[in-house]
């Protein structure tokens, strides 16, 4: 999990090269799905579809399930991760107001992830202070993420 800029600046590409690679790996994932559909070979479909996530999130397996959720993106995934929350069924356990004070989650975002699993959520007006500051590039990050995803 590379950030943009650290791949544009350490193999002095633009974000459109990035953005056109992204593109040919997924016109590739596409064709030998499709190659591995035709020639009848389904071992390899889940294989695939796992890669196409990966691809589509910019995450490495270990957080690819806490990413399926609407709002939860490579950032907060990998804080999530971080702090030993590896998959959903974690994360519905673990109380709204531990969720809401990891970094980057907060309230909002708690409510919507508990809603996502199923729970019943009362919402709060009240805040629910981070249990730390993150640097300035993942707040941004997070906040792109949370763009370009609605």
């Amino acid at each position: 999990e590379t950030t943009e800029k650290d791949i544009t600046e350490r193999y002095n590409v633009g974000m459109g090269d990035v953005h056109r690679f992204v593109q040919s790996a997924e016109w590739l994932i596409y064709a030998a799905s499709e190659i591995t559909r035709i020639t009848g070979s389904p071992g390899h479909i889940s294989s695939l579809q796992g890669l196409k996530s990966r691809l589509k999130y910019g995450v490495r397996s270990d957080i690819l399930e806490l990413v399926s959720l609407k709002g939860i993106g490579r950032v907060r995934g990998r804080m999530l991760h971080n702090q030993g929350l590896f998959n959903l069924t974690e994360l519905y356990q673990v109380p709204i107001e531990e969720l809401a004070r990891i970094p980057t989650i907060g309230t909002i975002v708690a409510e919507s992830i508990k809603k996502q699993l199923g729970v019943e959520v009362k919402s709060t007006s009240a805040h629910i202070e981070p249990m730390e500051e993150t640097d300035d590039f993942d707040s941004i990050q997070t906040l792109l993420e949370d763009f370009t995803s609605e």
